[in-house]
């Protein structure tokens, strides 16, 4: 199997590469990641085309976005990475939000993470 990762996989300096979570394999987490950022663009080729169902996919792509900064944090991901990823799927969250039927977990769980990764109060506003 070495040489099939040698040229298929990645290097095993970065196998190594330590991570967050202790319960699981850097391949679990890729494995999620890969399907959860496929997620992502098809949702977000979906929003150039079907511009009547724009709610649904703002959320879904902010929705999915969380995820993906869940698993670049057990994955070791750094601040300024994790950073860049919430403001980026701050405006879909905010353009998939339901005035009528607002989801206070939905918009905790948001605000909690924007604390705790330092997003500056203007990109709150």
């Amino acid at each position: 199997m070495g040489l099939f990762d040698a040229i298929f996989g990645s290097s095993k300096k970065e196998q190594e590469k330590p991570i967050r979570d202790k319960l699981k394999k850097r391949k679990d987490f890729e494995k999620v990641l890969k399907i959860r950022l496929a997620e992502i663009d098809r949702y977000k080729a979906y929003l150039t085309t079907e511009q009547e169902s724009e709610l649904f996919f703002c959320r879904a792509v902010g929705h999915d976005s969380i995820d993906v900064i869940q698993i670049r944090y057990s994955m070791d991901g750094g601040l300024k990475e994790l950073q860049r990823i919430y403001v980026e799927s701050l405006n879909y969250f905010i353009v998939g939000f339901n005035d009528d039927n607002p989801i206070y977990f939905d918009i905790l769980n948001r605000v909690s993470l924007g604390i705790l990764l330092n997003i500056p109060d203007e990109n709150f506003m």
